[in-house]
């Protein structure tokens, strides 16, 4: 009886050792899948974690006002417009050039860019030895000149700050005159010094902002009266200031194109009633209400990019031609 009764404890006890094992396996088999579910599901593209990306693209959004504030730093970068001489894509498309002297929006003075088909060696001939002077858009032109164009051979008189009032003031260490061979030299001492068969005057961009009419016809008379005397066969020639961008004028930094053109009136009458030559060099880069347009301008302000001057040649050679044929003649008006 006591071995029947061992050998049934022994049964039933295997029974619960074989129960229980049975249950511990089955719980290892259901908990694999479970803890290895999650990794696979957060190492594949699905929507769990394609949800962070969606929240990680709205401040894409927000990063609008980085590119439109990288746009001035790319126009302001003289190193990258410097960089790319050859690219013909900077420079304005063909049919966008007009051919009366006025923007593409319509608004014109009416300078020529018609060079009547003649040759262009012959043109060139014609505009060598000139002298430029001016400020710093002049040193723009310097540039063009050098690096893009193809312009003869011309010879620059110019400095930053540089206008008919600082052009008429007495030299000294601190005056703006510019300098040839290390000494500050008056506009009339440069045409002798470079024996110019024409001097090309583009100045306002320093004095318009302030200066009388009075007090410019004085500097103009200046100017012009000391070149005649060390130079009676140089011929004068004054090129128009050009504008302001619409920027310029919302950031407050007291620019006024409607005095611009008012100055640029008084220099045209000017050379009207004393037998000078003046070219309209400004109009063609402004848009219909009469700003310089941003994507000529490298600072969104008053000066431009390099490769823009292609307009300042196709006028000059223009001039150029006209002259040549011996029918060069001013302009009308520089107002609207």
């Amino acid at each position: 009886m006591k071995t029947m009764k061992t050998k049934i404890f022994a049964l039933l006890l295997a029974a619960v050792l074989l129960l229980s094992a049975c249950v511990s396996g089955g719980g290892e088999e259901s908990t694999v899948p479970n803890n290895s579910v999650p990794p696979v599901e957060n190492s594949t593209p699905g929507v769990e974690n394609s949800t962070p990306v969606e929240d990680n693209s709205t401040p894409a959004e927000n990063s609008t006002p980085v590119e439109e504030n990288s746009t001035p730093a790319e126009n302001s970068s003289p190193a990258e417009e410097n960089s790319k001489p050859s690219e013909e894509t900077s420079k304005p498309a063909e049919e966008s050039k007009p051919d009366n002297g006025g923007s593409s929006d319509g608004i014109y003075s009416g300078q020529s860019m018609d060079t009547h088909g003649m040759d262009r060696k012959k043109l060139e001939e014609f505009l060598e030895d000139s002298l430029f002077v001016g400020d710093s858009v002049t040193d723009g032109f310097k540039l063009y000149v050098n690096n893009y164009g193809n312009m003869p051979y011309v010879n620059f008189f110019s400095a930053a700050s540089y206008g008919y009032i600082n052009a008429c003031k007495d030299k000294a260490t601190s005056s703006i005159h510019p300098k040839i061979g290390g000494e500050r030299k008056y506009i009339w001492e440069a045409v002798e010094y470079y024996e110019a068969e024409r001097v090309f005057i583009n100045f306002g961009l320093n004095d318009f902002g302030y200066i009388t009419d009075t007090k410019l016809v004085e500097c103009m008379d200046t100017i012009c009266n000391n070149i005649k005397e060390v130079s009676p066969e140089t011929e004068i020639v004054f090129l128009s200031c050009g504008f302001f961008t619409k920027s310029a004028r919302d950031q407050g930094k007291g620019v006024d194109n409607d005095r611009v053109r008012n100055k640029n009136e008084v220099v045209l009458n000017y050379c009207k009633e004393n037998g000078y030559d003046f070219i309209d060099v400004s109009w063609v880069y402004a848009d219909s209400n009469g700003y310089l347009k941003s994507e000529y301008s490298y600072d969104n302000y008053c000066h431009m990019k390099y490769d823009k001057y292609d307009f300042w040649e196709e006028i000059l050679m223009a001039y150029a031609a006209d002259k040549l044929l011996n029918q060069y003649e001013n302009i009308d008006t520089m107002l609207k």
